[in-house]
């Protein structure tokens, strides 16, 4: 039996649940929560409630008869696997939960059905797999409002190679219509596919003559994809219980990457304890309700990365270790351990991560660092306390690199730092930053709340002047879901103190979301 018929089956089953509301959901990946989780989280089906399914096996076998141990044990190993190379931690966790809480006499058939309850979904016919995918939608009413930054208007980074990192920081309000549909169809045999699209109607500009680096407007200061409407994340996949494969244009779960590539991203799990991995990306961009770009091309043979990650003790600590690079831009290596400790109904976790970058031709336009042939690097660590879907607690630092900060490793974004996607900037362009940060979040049934506060000590650099300057950010953002789908949220980011690089400035964004 296939083990890729298990996804499905588990995410056929999915659909008939409602799904959760979870921590901000109208930031989508973008938000500081969810790229705190990015590492944990499923990039292959966004399955909801999986927990559930699991437990509901789980316990219709409870006081099923014992079944061969040793057969049992490969079947659980295979599902454990599963979980891990879709990043699906609901799973695993849900598999730990029910090896503690229930006999041994019993673990083995609860376990069993688990594995047999997620076999039987891969479709022998196409008509049959499109029948039964999965389609979403919203409808978002978006505005965005910014205060004049002390110093005037300023260009953060550039808006084609530097894309990841730009901003166009001006006095300027506006509102948008966002519309996103996507639909993932289920598995034919070992394949899927998946589409997605977002349209943008502009509502309001506080400044309509407003001349920004791509084009007049407020609004087009964030929104300037070539057309109105855009292909969003879409790709076909492979899959089969040990390798999955997707091309097209796909989020890829990476700490140096918060943007779409056109490419593609492959996983194995066939070797006990290791998980090898690679992607190549053509170009980038952004395509989601806060901001849609176009895609730019880094270079003539794209950007590629490379990694291993074993599993020391299984999901207790992993070491991962990756080279990432875009001739003839830039060659980095890197490495990264991660450690979580379970107890009682809280878990501790933590994670510490190092990248050195080799800056052959730095063609990022970061708007301070000169030196942009010298090498860069960054050292980055995290820690938090927290019970799953109620709160968490975190504290983290990151340094970069004294002459180029990050430099190119930052080319397609990041998920290591603490901040809002269109915040962070002196941690993204500034030379010689040390950030220290706090972020506190928390749902309480309908309603989540999260704040986020950093200082940044960074080197402001003017010709052969070098200046030390500080930067702190508030990051605050509030989620009310007023009916399952229905749901308000409004970010606030205010940043004081030193203006030297990036101005200090307050932004309010948010709206509405209605998805169906």
């Amino acid at each position: 039996m296939r083990v890729i018929k298990r996804a499905e089956k588990i995410k056929n089953a999915s659909k008939m649940t409602a799904p959760k509301m979870h921590a901000h959901s109208m930031l989508d990946k973008t938000s500081m929560q969810d790229k705190i989780n990015t590492q944990d989280e499923t990039r292959i089906a966004k399955m909801p409630n999986i927990a559930t399914i699991a437990k509901t096996a789980a316990q219709i076998v409870i006081s099923a008869t014992q079944i061969t141990k040793t057969a049992n044990a490969t079947r659980i190993q295979k599902i454990v696997n599963i979980a891990k190379i879709t990043r699906i931690s609901e799973i695993a966790q849900t598999i730990t939960n029910i090896k503690a809480s229930i006999s041994s006499s019993t673990k083995a058939a609860a376990l069993c059905l688990v594995a047999t309850f997620s076999v039987s979904g891969a479709f022998e016919s196409i008509d049959e797999a499109l029948k039964n995918g999965v389609s979403k939608g919203d409808v978002i009413l978006y505005g965005n409002f910014m205060t004049s930054p002390k110093g005037g208007a300023t260009q953060i980074a550039d808006n084609t190679l530097g894309l990841a990192n730009y901003s166009y920081l001006a006095g300027l309000g506006y509102l948008v219509g966002n519309v996103g549909l996507s639909y993932t169809s289920g598995f034919y045999k070992n394949f899927r596919a998946a589409i997605g699209f977002r349209a943008l109607a502009k509502l309001y500009d506080a400044h309509r003559d407003l001349a920004t680096p791509t084009g007049r407007g407020d609004s087009r200061a964030d929104f300037f994809n070539e057309n109105q409407a855009a292909v969003a994340e879409s790709f076909i996949e492979y899959f089969d219980g040990d390798t999955s494969i997707k091309a097209g244009r796909i989020a890829i779960a990476n700490d140096w990457i918060n943007t779409l590539g056109d490419g593609i991203w492959a996983r194995n799990r066939s070797l006990e304890n290791i998980i090898l991995e690679a992607f190549w990306a053509h170009d980038f961009g952004r395509i989601d309700y806060y901001q849609m770009t176009k895609f730019y091309k880094p270079n003539m043979a794209g950007l590629y990365n490379v990694g291993v990650k074993y599993y020391i003790l299984n999901d207790a600590l992993t070491a991962k270790a990756y080279a990432y690079f875009a001739p003839p831009i830039f060659t980095a290596i890197g490495g990264r351990i991660d450690g979580k400790v379970s107890f009682l109904d809280f878990e501790l976790k933590g994670h510490a991560g190092y990248a050195y970058s080799l800056e052959h031709l730095n063609t990022l336009n970061t708007i301070n660092i000169t030196n942009t042939h010298q090498n860069a690097n960054a050292l980055y660590a995290q820690i938090s306390f927290s019970r799953p879907n109620v709160f968490d607690i975190v504290a983290g630092y990151i340094h970069t690199g004294k002459e180029s900060g990050w430099g190119s490793l930052g080319i397609m974004g990041n998920s290591i730092d603490p901040f809002f996607v269109w915040g962070g900037k002196v941690v993204k362009t500034q030379p010689n930053v040390n950030l220290v940060y706090g972020q506190v979040s928390t749902r309480v049934d309908r309603f989540n709340f999260l704040i986020a506060y950093g200082a940044s000590f960074y080197d402001y650099v003017a010709g052969t002047t070098r200046t030390a300057a500080k930067q702190n950010e508030l990051n605050v953002a509030m989620e009310i879901g007023f009916t399952r789908n229905v749901i308000g949220v409004i970010n606030v980011l205010n940043t004081h103190l030193d203006s030297l690089g990036v101005p200090t400035l307050a932004q309010v964004n948010g709206g509405f979301r209605l998805s169906f």
